[in-house]
């Protein structure tokens, strides 16, 4: 989608994904992390990787569920820019030594991260993506690799929000291998009437891409739209929707 709703789904991201047993709620950058009068969220989270990286680096047995928040956070605030003017937060070099440290942390212990940790890991990383591009290759592709792995072990452990995030950090990387694709969707047509409407019009949004979403998952999305009472949607899902089926050539309803 475009930049209107780069904002959307990052506070998607942040607001539905508190619950489920992994710690408080973490704000997405389109609600939490916008810079105001009283708290500079670029120069803030500059701090906070700069004392965190040292933790990193000394400490590999740090708590992943720890790192898992902290990252999610992180990422999310990435694209940030200082009050006074200034690059944005990813352009700071402590950001990727921090990334790629955290990285490196959660890495050796993966098989300890709950799927709710695993869902955040797979959005921080989505999210870093396209703000880090001289990680790709070296860190965020070699880490996103173990997180693929984990959510082939661990796919009917996932929640709908785990697999709401995960479907659409997935669709942004296209990096999910055939079996990951096929366990992870399985997993979403089961769940699909549990959806929330903000899910499932960002389920359209991934389906309206090319790629695996579109492949296993758009038919049962739209049949799932169809039993939706419409009405009840937010005006920012309806749009989104709306959008997406246009994109996947459905014709209107006739009501």
């Amino acid at each position: 989608p475009g930049q209107g709703h780069q904002g959307h789904h990052h506070a998607h991201q942040g607001s539905h994904h508190g619950s489920g047993g992994s710690g408080g709620g973490v704000k997405g950058s389109g609600e939490g992390f916008e810079a105001t009068a009283e708290v500079d969220g670029a120069l803030a989270f500059h701090g906070l990787a700069i004392a965190s990286l040292a933790h990193f680096r000394n400490d590999s047995k740090a708590n992943v569920r720890d790192v898992a928040e902290f990252l999610y956070a992180f990422a999310n605030a990435l694209s940030l820019s200082p009050l006074a003017g200034g690059s944005q937060l990813c352009q700071a070099a402590v950001c990727g030594e921090c990334i790629s440290a955290a990285a490196g942390v959660v890495r050796a212990q993966v098989h300890r991260a709950s799927p709710q940790d695993i869902a955040k890991l797979v959005g921080s990383v989505s999210t870093a993506w396209p703000l880090l591009p001289h990680l790709q290759q070296t860190v965020l592709k070699p880490f996103s690799g173990d997180l693929v792995q984990a959510v082939r072990f661990r796919h009917a452990d996932f929640n709908v929000q785990d697999l709401s995030l995960m479907t659409i950090a997935f669709t942004k990387m296209n990096n999910l291998d055939a079996l990951a694709a096929e366990v992870l969707s399985e997993q979403v047509l089961q769940k699909l009437p549990r959806f929330t409407d903000k899910d499932l019009s960002l389920l359209l949004w991934a389906c309206s891409r090319p790629g695996w979403v579109a492949t296993l998952c758009a038919k049962a999305a739209v049949a799932q739209v169809q039993e939706r009472d419409l009405t009840q949607f937010r005006v920012q899902d309806l749009c989104m929707t709306a959008q997406a089926l246009a994109k996947l050539g459905v014709p209107a309803r006739a009501q």
